[in-house]
């Protein structure tokens, strides 16, 4: 081998040990910038997600007065939460206005969102013909399906959620006051 062959092949290695360390350094500094983000990041404020979609409001306190008032009379006059299919565009057709609108309504003027405000209807409902002798012979689930729930599941835990116990109980609660 040659003089010129020699020294190259014993450079070769010494080539790889600069190149390594070169990665090895680059790479330092790319953790080092990711930590300083890291924690720059971390020092920003958190959104708070409740409080981002209330920050803007749509309407007006006298337009959400206006619209509370049609979407109660259309509620009190129409009942469509007996509907067991009913769609937050159905409830906008009632009002003659469109979804966005109707959902904002709901959203704003009872703080609650499409389905716990027909469902808060529906428990009302329940309610209001577990009273009513010519529903006394309804079972428990016989009077869900009078109020508009179309699902077991779906009655039961929104009826807890709303009365803090169960169908049954409250119920026969009410008749044995009733009784009396």
């Amino acid at each position: 081998m040659t003089q010129i062959t020699i020294g190259i092949l014993s450079s070769i290695p010494a080539l790889m040990i600069i190149r390594s360390l070169l990665l090895l350094y680059k790479n330092k500094s790319d953790r080092k910038a990711i930590y300083s983000s890291k924690k720059s990041i971390s020092k920003m404020p958190l959104v708070n997600p409740a409080n981002f979609l209330t920050q803007e409001q749509y309407f007006t306190q006298e337009e959400l007065q206006v619209w509370k008032t049609k979407l109660e009379e259309i509620m009190a006059v129409s009942r469509p939460y007996l509907n067991p299919t009913l769609t937050l565009a159905d409830l906008a057709k009632a009002l003659q206005t469109n979804d966005i609108t109707t959902s904002r309504v709901i959203y704003e003027g009872f703080q609650l969102c499409f389905y716990d405000f027909i469902n808060a209807y529906r428990i009302d409902y329940l309610v209001q013909l577990s009273k009513n002798k010519n529903y006394q012979h309804y079972t428990t689930l016989g009077l869900a399906y009078e109020a508009g729930f179309n699902a077991k599941s779906t009655f039961y835990r929104v009826f807890k959620k709303h009365k803090k116990t169960t169908p049954a109980v409250y119920l026969k609660f009410i008749r044995e006051r009733q009784s009396r």
